[in-house]
């Protein structure tokens, strides 16, 4: 019942999906039932990072209740998710993303589900929205977390459209793998 009404309601207050849906995956955790936590939701702007349950504080403890019982945990977040949801503070994408990498990193979960599952047919429609979405993803290399990126997700229906997002960055790595290929190859 509160899934159903915290996801038709968006008002403060109201207790929303999110929240419920990790008490029930904690619960289930404590119990011994899973060795895996879903991904627990992370958000880059100031007023999740002070109010409501996507707190750095409520994450961190999350993460620990889940590390005592031996249960893995990923975070997920993804360029623009805020965006998505209507709160991006006029912050840019990757600045948003790396405060949740961060995040991530800090608050000791071991992966990310990151690359924009949801967003990154938003993120590419934007100008350089995909050298965004290559960028946080490097950046979560560099931060040793796991990585489930969603980078594959359809920027558009068009094969056409999808061609000409790709094509360009494919393009320019092409000398390298081709003097990748020529180097094996001899060998």
């Amino acid at each position: 019942m509160a899934c159903a009404v915290g996801s038709s309601i968006g008002k403060a207050g109201t207790l929303f999906q999110c929240s419920s849906e990790e008490a029930e995956e904690l619960a289930i955790g404590m119990a011994g039932f899973t060795s895996y936590a879903e991904t627990v939701s992370v958000y880059g702007t100031e007023s999740a990072f002070i109010d409501g349950d996507d707190t750095p504080w409520s994450k961190a403890w999350l993460t620990s209740a889940y590390a005592s019982r031996g249960i893995k945990m990923r975070c997920t977040s993804g360029a623009a998710a805020e965006l998505l949801m209507g709160f991006h503070e006029s912050k840019s994408l990757l600045y948003l993303e790396s405060r949740c990498l961060c995040l991530q990193r800090a608050i000791g979960a071991q992966g990310t589900q990151n690359g924009g599952i949801d967003g990154a047919p938003l993120a590419s429609s934007i100008p350089g929205g995909v050298r965004e979405l290559m960028a946080e993803n490097l950046i979560a290399v560099w931060l040793d977390l796991e990585c489930a990126t969603g980078n594959d997700a359809r920027h558009s229906e068009s094969d056409m459209r999808v061609a000409a997002k790709v094509l360009p960055f494919n393009w320019r790595i092409r000398p390298y793998l081709f003097w990748l290929w020529k180097y094996f190859k001899i060998r």
